[in-house]
């Protein structure tokens, strides 16, 4: 079956590898859990608009006007028998595959803003040609030219709201930001004041913040749906919450036990309140459902947020592959262990780790921050007090990391390693080694280490983000080389230790480096991956750096060294997240992993051009259709015939 299927589906631009993902083993699951799923994707979808709204205020209607101006235009066998340019259709069609792989016109890697190709007078053109024959429901109030306006500085300017979000120095983080949790009169100093003040930003996971310039005042706008019985009047994003509200109630009939539905009535519930105390109790529950079909649902990473505080909409629904499972759940089991070895001062470790929950899954819906473009592991919930006291829940995601290997990865080893002993290990170590790093990441790294603060993602506004995915990947790189993972099974040799250790230097100082325009980066986990790569490179002689050919490579020479300075930068995080020290979050971050070489960054990208290989992969879902019998859901049946074009249309309720 696996040499029979197509990964590769389309190209978009020269930076998106469009990949189907695949769902092994759905057959195999019960009736009731298929129905579950089926519910629960629906729900997931439901909220997929609030993703765009939250990168932009302006994102959502850009897509319902270019996505009705796709559908028209598709039609149209001759678009210059109409008087447009040839390529017109062509960008278009460009442009909207963009925006629906970014949750908006912004690359779903860096966050930069996807300028429109097509130009503005011939965009104004093309309204109105549709227009005149049939009605455009995203076209507002009927003044095209009037809304164009309104549209243009997203649409056509580059230096406006460049980027999602801006945490370079010296900027106000606010004012440069994309992101549309701020009104755009506010400041950076203006948020700080008002979220420092005691009791003030009393929702920071779930509102936007309003400035009234007339009189100075700040308002508030809970996202939640609102609760007639409770007198809570609707908030932002009412609608969708709403909508997902009904789903859930809808999966519950169907859920795994009485732990699983408790989980998802207080998940209902905070969808009408908005209360963080009633999302905490969601949390408490969740952390304690131990169901093989679960899935991830609400505000959750707050990366967005220029402040860090902010959570992205984000849907992901998995079900638990029990055989993997079985051998990267040897690391939550042996939690204690791990943190014992830890490299850090005795204080800063915890004495009653409990053991942690872990697991390798297979993905079957992913919206928001969790599709087209996903992470391939997550650690949650985020609250430091809960993971402390409730434990966390820790997932890889198996089959959405194999897809991604299937677009690009074997060509990229070829160009980047520096010889075939490297070429020899990527091939026989490197995907495995990913999910183990992964595990150790988000079981061990996440979960581990004292805070003496009490948020430290508010003592450290700006790079909390950065320093935690930083000490997670820290923690996998310092445990991978502990004989106990050889000892549980988890890795058959030190080989995988040492392959660890090379991709995540050439991942860090040479491939991240296609993504980025600029002298310096932005998002959280490139700027991590180079804290630690620059760390080790500047204060040690574990790597050399080795020119061939016009080409440069890195290579890991001395792996024991590179395991010492792994230690004393993980030493040094861990203190500066238990004691909330900003300023030294600051130096660290900014010196090591801010700014990038150009001259490498040009020679990488003209390398990666030269391959003709994508940036990154955006996913494609399995298609679940339900079988009825007289009206009732009976079974559900999984396809993989939808395009990337069809589905996003489909999910936005225009097929």
């Amino acid at each position: 079956m696996e040499d029979n299927r197509v990964y590769k589906l389309e190209r978009i631009g020269e930076k998106v590898q469009v990949v189907q993902l695949y769902i092994d083993g759905f057959d195999q699951l019960t009736t009731q859990q298929k129905i579950f799923i089926y519910y629960i994707s629906k729900a997931v979808i439901a909220g997929r608009d609030i993703a765009y709204d939250q990168r932009n205020k302006y994102a959502l209607e850009t897509r319902n006007l270019f996505e009705d101006l796709y559908q028209f235009f598709k039609k149209v066998d001759d678009i210059e028998a109409i008087g447009f340019k040839k390529d017109t259709f062509k960008n278009l069609e460009i442009f909207i595959k963009q925006l629906w792989v970014g949750n908006g016109p912004f690359d779903a890697y860096t966050g930069m803003k996807i300028v429109c190709p097509v130009p503005r007078d011939e965009l104004q053109k093309m309204i109105e040609y549709a227009t005149s024959k049939s009605p455009l429901k995203s076209v507002v109030g009927g003044n095209v030219s009037q809304q164009l306006d309104k549209l243009t500085p997203l649409l056509y300017n580059e230096n406006w709201r460049k980027i999602i979000t801006d945490k370079s120095p010296n900027t106000d983080w606010i004012k440069e930001s994309a992101v549309n949790f701020y009104s755009e009169n506010f400041g950076l100093e203006q948020v700080k004041a008002f979220i420092e003040k005691e009791g003030a930003d009393r929702y920071p996971l779930n509102s936007s913040l309003v400035l009234d310039e007339s009189t100075g005042d700040i308002s508030v706008e809970i996202w939640r749906a609102g609760c007639v019985e409770q007198n809570i009047p609707p908030g932002k994003y009412a609608k969708e919450l709403s909508l997902i509200n009904e789903y859930l109630e809808k999966a519950i009939p169907y859920a795994s036990g009485e732990i699983q539905k408790e989980a998802i009535r207080k998940l209902i519930k905070f969808f009408k309140t908005g209360e963080e105390n009633d999302f905490r109790e969601y949390n408490i529950t969740w952390v304690q459902d131990f169901s093989q079909v679960d899935f991830i649902l609400g505000f959750i990473e707050v990366y967005l947020d220029p402040m860090g505080g902010r959570g992205e909409y984000e849907g992901c629904l998995y079900w638990k592959d029990l055989k993997l499972t079985t051998v990267i759940s040897q690391i939550g089991e042996n939690a204690q262990y791990f943190e014992d070895r830890m490299p850090w001062d005795e204080k800063y470790k915890k004495k009653d780790v409990k053991p942690l929950d872990a697991s390798v899954v297979q993905v079957v819906m992913g919206a928001g921050g969790a599709g087209p473009v996903s992470s391939i592991g997550v650690n949650l919930p985020n609250e430091e007090q809960l993971r402390e006291k409730y434990g966390s829940k820790s997932i890889v995601l198996n089959n959405v990391s194999n897809a991604y290997d299937k677009a690009t990865k074997e060509v990229i080893s070829q160009e980047f390693c520096f010889d075939q002993n490297e070429i020899d290990s990527q091939v026989e170590c490197g995907s495995y080694v990913d999910s183990v790093a992964t595990a150790l990441h988000e079981v061990l790294g996440h979960a581990s280490g004292k805070c003496f603060v009490e948020d430290p993602s508010k003592c450290l506004p700006g790079y909390y983000s950065t320093l935690e995915e930083a000490r997670a990947d820290l923690c996998a790189l310092w445990h991978i080389f502990d004989p106990k993972l050889i000892e549980l099974g988890v890795i058959p040799n030190l080989e995988y230790a040492k392959q660890l250790f090379r991709q995540e230097i050439r991942n860090a100082l040479l491939t991240q480096l296609k993504h980025v325009e600029g002298n310096q980066l932005e998002e959280d986990h490139m700027k991590n991956r180079q804290l630690i790569a620059n760390f080790i490179l500047q204060n040690s002689k574990a790597i050399e750096r080795r020119e061939r050919d016009g080409k440069t490579y890195f290579c890991v020479v001395d792996f024991d060294e590179a395991r010492k300075q792994v230690g004393i930068l993980l030493s040094e995080l861990q203190k500066i997240k238990a004691e909330g020290d900003l300023e030294s979050a600051k130096k660290l971050i900014d010196t090591y992993g801010l700014y990038v070489d150009t001259q490498l960054r040009d020679q990488v990208k003209q390398r990666i051009k030269k391959l003709d290989i994508p940036s990154y992969s955006a996913l494609v879902m399995p298609t679940l259709s339900p079988v009825y019998n007289d009206k009732q859901v009976v079974d559900i049946k999984v396809t993989y015939d939808r395009s990337f074009s069809d589905q996003m249309l489909e999910f936005s309720n225009k097929l």
